[in-house]
């Protein structure tokens, strides 16, 4: 069973997926009898899968599955027809490819953001960090009013790379605060975090996770003194039990650090590295 959706409707369908919903406005234009050209196409959605129209596409007619003509006087809706085995005859061209590659990327997002949200989620413990006073601070306590925590795992000060992702949280702390709390955690010692935190200008929380076994239990020490970068999603439920319901991790090219998607956009395909700093 194959979803189908187009302005103002759906419908579920059987019939083979390669059959297009098209929307077919009123400054249409059929050529002939073989072929029939789209001018303002719709895209179709097609549950995991979409097929994206230029805005002005023809397409050799093989097969005419059914064609719903309304007339304009009666209902004041444009007209559709559903085909099947669509062949693009339209030249495409580089800057349609690259649109067609960018849309694609944006649904498997949407997808993968889906994925996640079903995963179970792991009852984890409520673990102790040290703040920059030196006290203890819990794990539950990082909610703060939220039920929901955005947790940084940070690899400390020694890591430009982490350093530069950690720079772009500081623009978008308050708007994600509004929706859920934020910190940043890393290995280092408080005294260390602190003074760093103040060169740097970051205003979000931190807390140190030395001497615990939360980045490993989380996925991000594999090994003793290797810690990976990343970010973990936490849950409060109304009786305080705390559960781990995603995570990713961090490095070049991915969502979280807006640099790199600026860069790839450069002509030139050099190589570049962050540093602490730039003359």
């Amino acid at each position: 069973m194959f979803d189908y959706y187009a302005p103002g409707m759906s419908f579920k369908s059987k019939e083979d997926p390669f059959k297009v919903f098209g929307k077919f406005p009123e400054n249409r234009a059929c050529n002939d009898d073989e072929s029939i050209v789209f001018y303002n196409a719709t895209p179709l959605y097609k549950s995991e899968n979409t097929h994206f129209f230029d805005q002005k596409q023809a397409f050799l007619k093989k097969s005419l599955k059914a064609f719903f003509a309304f007339h304009r006087g009666i209902l004041r809706i444009p007209y559709f027809c559903i085909m099947e085995e669509l062949e693009i005859i339209t030249d495409s061209t580089p800057q349609s490819e690259v649109d067609s590659v960018q849309a694609e990327i944006m649904e498997q997002y949407k997808r993968l953001a889906k994925l996640r949200r079903a995963l179970p989620p792991e009852l984890v413990a409520d673990y102790d960090f040290t703040d920059w006073s030196n006290s203890k601070v819990r794990l539950s306590e990082l909610f703060a009013d939220k039920d929901e925590l955005i947790l940084i795992h940070n690899m400390g000060k020694s890591c430009a790379y982490c350093t530069l992702w950690a720079d772009g949280f500081t623009g978008i702390t308050k708007h994600l605060e509004d929706r859920a709390a934020f910190v940043l955690t890393s290995p280092d010692a408080p005294d260390v975090q602190q003074r760093f935190a103040r060169d740097r200008g970051w205003t979000f929380r931190m807390v140190s996770t030395k001497g615990t076994t939360f980045k490993h239990d989380m996925g991000f020490q594999p090994k003793p003194n290797e810690v990976w970068p990343g970010v973990s999603v936490f849950r409060k439920d109304a009786d305080g039990q705390i559960f781990h319901v995603s995570k990713s991790f961090l490095g070049p090219g991915d969502p979280y650090c807006a640099v790199w998607h600026f860069l790839d956009l450069l002509p030139s395909e050099r190589e570049w590295e962050p540093k602490f700093h730039y003359v």
